[in-house]
């Protein structure tokens, strides 16, 4: 073990790996919320954040989790917002939750 939210190292990656690239809405969904959960903040978000601009299925997740709960103080709104202002969501059920999160905090609109 690495660590408290790292069972093993590589984990992380692995996640990111089965998220990006499993058909299984509940296996990918638990992927994200595990990497949403790992100790290094930091790397749960640019993980996150490239989920979420990716053009998958259940990306939008990604975009909750960085939009309420721990991560949006520690940098989630942060990324999210950079994903808004350059546009680079298009799957259209994640820039629908991308667009309610944006109004939520006053964000320009694009």
């Amino acid at each position: 073990s690495d660590g408290p939210g790292a069972p093993y190292r590589g984990a992380a990656d692995r996640l990111l790996r089965i998220a990006e690239n499993t058909s299984d809405d509940r296996t990918g969904g638990g992927a994200i919320w595990a990497l949403s959960v790992q100790s290094d903040i930091p790397q749960a978000i640019r993980m996150l954040t490239r989920i979420a601009a990716s053009q998958k299925p259940g990306s939008f997740a990604a975009i909750l989790l960085m939009c309420d709960g721990k991560l949006a103080p520690l940098g989630g709104l942060s990324a999210l917002r950079e994903l808004y202002t350059n546009e680079l969501v298009r799957e259209p059920t994640s820039l629908y939750y991308l667009s309610v999160c944006a109004g939520h905090h006053g964000w320009p609109r694009r």
